[in-house]
């Protein structure tokens, strides 16, 4: 066989190789852009559950905010009633 010919069977066996490995590299690229998506996408999802916990917490809060001012306002009215009856004002 002549030198080039070698030469060209060295190349190509080269150039596969080289192809060989981009295209591995291309695969683990995927494979980490997807991990990260998938990473991405947990942190989505908890941040979503912290929110609708913290929405159902606020709406709690203002619930009993309500029932507290309820409670204030029936106990101004008791001790403004009772005030009355030994003569005095509140």
């Amino acid at each position: 066989m002549k030198f080039s010919k070698h030469l060209a069977r060295a190349t190509r066996a080269v150039h596969q190789f080289a192809v060989s490995l981009h295209i591995k590299s291309l695969r683990l690229t995927v494979a980490a852009a997807e991990a990260k998506a998938r990473v991405r996408t947990t942190e989505a999802d908890i941040a979503y559950s912290v929110a609708n916990a913290a929405t159902d917490a606020a709406f709690d809060a203002d619930i009993t905010a309500a029932k507290a001012r309820v409670a204030a306002r029936d106990v101004k009215q008791a001790a403004q009633a009772e005030a009355k009856l030994i003569g005095g004002v509140l």
